[in-house]
């Protein structure tokens, strides 16, 4: 492999981890799951990447004024570029898709709790059902969060209108159910709608 491919390589990888990283200096701590962050991520990611590009046309045009003492072939050229598309995408995520997130994390779990009230309100059933587990936890970035749950469920001997559910017991032999909650959140509209997508039995 040429030099000038190897520099190519380095260059396009140190731009995509300062990036990442960021320069030293006063850093604090955000919430990685706020949509503000994620924006600023996916907009650092597209910016980067337009610099790589152009990074990468300007060591053509050198290349095309001293041949002799460059080399960078078309072929490398896109190796080049597409090796930064896939680091970007995998520190990033791709724009729009679902991210898998961590169902022990007390965010999750407290989006759990409301998919849970949504559920026992749209029940017809004299008594609530309670969290078992939480099976599975993703996100999506558009036009705010949309997280998507599913839980695995079971009834309780408390009745809806019973006011602490504290000391609620799951029936014995009662039927679990595993259900997909969606819930969309805009924080700077203060806006969220919980949606159950549907259960079935367990």
């Amino acid at each position: 492999m040429y030099p000038s491919v190897v520099a190519a390589v380095v260059f396009c990888c140190v731009l995509l981890s300062e990036a990442q990283v960021g320069v030293p200096g006063g850093f604090r701590s955000e919430d990685v799951n706020d949509p503000s962050v994620k924006k600023k991520k996916r907009d650092t990611n597209i910016i980067t990447i337009k610099e790589d590009l152009t990074n990468v046309r300007l060591l053509w045009e050198r290349n095309r004024e001293t041949p002799s003492t460059f080399v960078m072939y078309p072929s490398v050229v896109a190796a080049v570029v597409f090796c930064c598309v896939l680091l970007s995408e995998a520190q990033v995520g791709v724009p729009g898709g679902f991210r898998s997130e961590d169902v022990n994390d007390p965010s999750v779990k407290a989006l759990a709790e409301k998919a849970l009230q949504r559920i026992n309100a749209a029940s017809n059933d004299l008594f609530q059902q309670t969290i078992i587990k939480v099976i599975n936890a993703k996100t999506q970035v558009v036009a705010g969060t949309n997280t998507e749950l599913e839980l695995l469920i079971a009834p309780t001997g408390c009745r809806k209108n019973q006011s602490s559910t504290d000391k609620c017991t799951v029936t014995q032999n009662g039927q679990k159910q595993i259900c997909t909650v969606s819930i969309w959140e805009k924080p700077w509209e203060n806006f969220e709608k919980i949606t159950v997508k549907g259960c079935k039995a367990a």
